[in-house]
């Protein structure tokens, strides 16, 4: 397992996290969410996200999202992790790796 946490080193947190802009299908509206955390496991990566909007409201929702392991280049393609086993395993990980926050699930 190695994780990915070379954003999250600086205290000053906001302008140094990731951001991921997701374009939703329904609408076409484009949202941001920032990368809180970041966990490869085996050939996947697993990405812990709130949106930009919600950066400072403590009790703001996180999702989980898995890359797709076959998008290249700028149009990388992210989904929600839906399946209870797979998100409660990596939500498991990122709990273990990292006690700098809490998670509630």
């Amino acid at each position: 397992m190695d994780k990915d946490k070379d954003f999250l080193d600086n205290d000053d947190m906001e302008e140094d996290y990731p951001i991921i802009t997701m374009t939703d299908d329904e609408t076409g509206e484009d949202i941001e969410f920032m990368v809180m955390d970041a966990i490869d496991v085996e050939d996947d990566k697993y990405f812990l996200v709130i949106e930009s909007k919600d950066i400072d409201n403590d009790d703001a929702e996180a999702l989980l999202l898995k890359e797709d392991p076959n998008s290249k280049g700028e149009d990388v393609i992210y989904s929600i992790v839906e399946n209870d086993i797979e998100f409660n395993s990596i939500i498991e990980l990122l709990c273990e790796s990292n006690d700098e926050y809490d998670l509630k699930f």
